[in-house]
């Protein structure tokens, strides 16, 4: 079984691989999966947070922001832990602080860093 882990830019191992998938880090922090649980940790390996059970992440923090899926929806989960309270059926990453949203009820729009 391949796993993953971290090098610094000088290609010394600073992370040893352990995670079944491990996400670029993004203002100190990194989405790893292990064992099927999707996890946030720091540059020190620590744990930080751990999503709950059945949210799926694509890819890393984008303005400190992450896109997470729960049961076909998207919302994004701030580097503080903060949960977005409404989901939506495409959620796009941040870019130059804004984001586009839709679903199927409502007009394509942006959110900004507000999530409003």
């Amino acid at each position: 079984k391949v796993l993953c882990g971290y090098i610094d830019n000088n290609g010394n191992e600073v992370i040893k691989p352990s995670y079944d998938m491990a996400y670029p880090f993004s203002d100190g922090l990194a989405v790893v999966v292990k064992n099927n649980k999707y996890q946030i940790i720091n540059t020190e390996n620590e744990v930080v947070y751990t999503l709950p059970k059945d949210y799926i992440v694509y890819d890393q923090f984008v303005e400190g922001y992450l896109r997470v899926e729960y049961q076909g929806k998207y919302t994004f989960l701030d580097k503080n832990f903060n949960m977005g309270t409404k989901f939506f059926d495409n959620l796009e990453n941040f870019s130059c602080g804004l984001a586009l949203a839709s679903s199927t009820n409502e007009l394509v729009g942006t959110l900004d860093h507000s999530l409003k």
